[in-house]
């Protein structure tokens, strides 16, 4: 999935310009309806067969990602006319593209921490397998939204993609330290729908940001780089969080709905 990834959303850079936030958004917005979808599909197929034969089936529909990538044929772009090295390091010769590889680093370790162990948290405090699986899908809903959401928006000829990423994401982290302040399921939904809105600027937003510090001629490989740190902070966050097992995020007090 990584080694399809990084392509696929290269080629938005290539394919599109002037609505290159409105195509980077819709293109993105697949990341939401997983989030909707998959918990209810994961679940019957465990309920239905073991998590063997769950695992087989859902390999087989990611290997449709071939299907979709052999559609995908190459746009040449005046902009792009030298033969790039593989391995460039020339992105982190700009501070705004290092002061971004951070903020993707400290944000992968809160939003790992909330997709991984959000249901396991729900379960602790009563709520049941079905609600809790339910949060992940009004996580996914409320991301596809604000994906379309902020396309839109920065669409607009006056808008900022700088300010609104900056400020989405800084409203975001206030709704994941929120997470263990509702002892109510609702409460919980809307908390964690918000995040979900408001972290749908983080796969929209990023394409548009990235081309405006580095330009189109090295994307690719700066958002390649930038990946690595997007790997680092969810594998560091969801690491971190559950062997840190007694604090607050885990063993809150709740009740019930």
């Amino acid at each position: 999935m990584g080694l399809a990834y990084i392509p696929s959303i290269a080629a938005i850079s290539f394919y599109f310009d002037e609505k290159i936030n409105l195509a980077s958004g819709i293109a993105v917005s697949g990341v939401g309806i997983g989030n909707f979808l998959y918990p209810p599909i994961i679940r019957f197929l465990v309920g239905a067969f073991d998590w063997k034969q769950s695992l087989l089936v859902l390999g087989a529909v990611s290997l449709h990602v071939c299907v979709f990538g052999g559609l995908m044929r190459p746009v040449k772009r005046p902009e792009v006319t030298e033969k790039q090295p593989i391995l460039d390091i020339s992105p982190f010769k700009k501070k705004g593209y290092i002061m971004l590889c951070v903020n993707i680093l400290l944000f992968c370790c809160g939003i790992s921490t909330v997709y991984v162990h959000l249901v396991a948290y729900a379960e602790k405090c009563g709520f049941g397998n079905d609600y809790s699986a339910m949060l992940i899908s009004g996580l996914g809903v409320s991301n596809l939204v604000g994906r379309f959401l902020f396309g839109a928006i920065a669409h607009h000829t006056r808008s900022n993609p700088f300010a609104i990423y900056g400020i989405a994401f800084a409203l975001s982290g206030v709704t994941i330290c929120l997470i263990p302040a509702f002892s109510s399921y609702w409460l919980l939904m809307v908390d964690v729908c918000c995040f979900g809105l408001l972290s749908g600027c983080f796969g929209t937003l990023l394409v548009p940001i990235l081309i405006s510090l580095l330009g189109l001629r090295r994307f690719a490989n700066g958002y390649g780089c930038l990946l690595l740190f997007m790997a680092a902070g969810q594998l560091i966050g969801a690491f971190a969080s559950g062997w840190w097992n007694s604090s607050l995020f885990l063993n809150y007090n709740c009740t019930a709905m």
